[in-house]
């Protein structure tokens, strides 16, 4: 495991800007080890990882995990935390920041069950595409079935 006194191949802290905002998570933090499974998860759907640096969150998770338990954290209880606060996450909270809708991209277009929906409603922003939207390519179509 990679500690301050040892960092690893993908260490983000040494190659941080010296004014670039941080923020650490340490195995004191009970929900560390799902933040950096879902860390793992985000960044693979926004583009992908190289398989190196999945293995090395995958073992980070697991070490901050493993610590946390045996100094005594409720990891368990941590997670059902984070879980209830995502589930109670209104997703139109996010467009009202800025953010883009993680369904359709704010074209309105979405995808159920593998196929491109025009017509109806956006279950999660509410928009609805048009025949000017941008088609979906192929890779859009797959990437946008598993969040169904």
């Amino acid at each position: 495991m990679w500690s301050k006194s040892q960092p690893g191949p993908f260490d983000r802290y040494t190659t941080a800007e010296a004014d670039e905002p941080l923020f650490v998570l340490r195995c004191t933090y009970p929900v560390s080890c799902l933040l950096v499974s879902l860390w793992i998860g985000v960044h693979d759907l926004m583009g992908g990882n190289p398989p190196e640096a999945v293995l090395d969150a995958m073992q980070c998770s697991l070490a901050l995990e493993h610590w946390a338990r045996t100094h005594g954290s409720n990891v368990d209880l941590a997670v059902q935390a984070c879980l209830k606060v995502l589930r109670n996450t209104s997703f139109s909270e996010f467009a009202s920041q800025g953010m883009p809708c993680i369904k359709c991209d704010d074209s309105g277009v979405w995808v159920h069950q593998g196929v491109v929906v025009r017509d109806l409603p956006c279950p999660i922003c509410s928009r609805v595409g048009t025949s000017t939207a941008a088609p979906l390519s192929v890779m859009a179509v797959a990437d946008r079935a598993t969040l169904n």
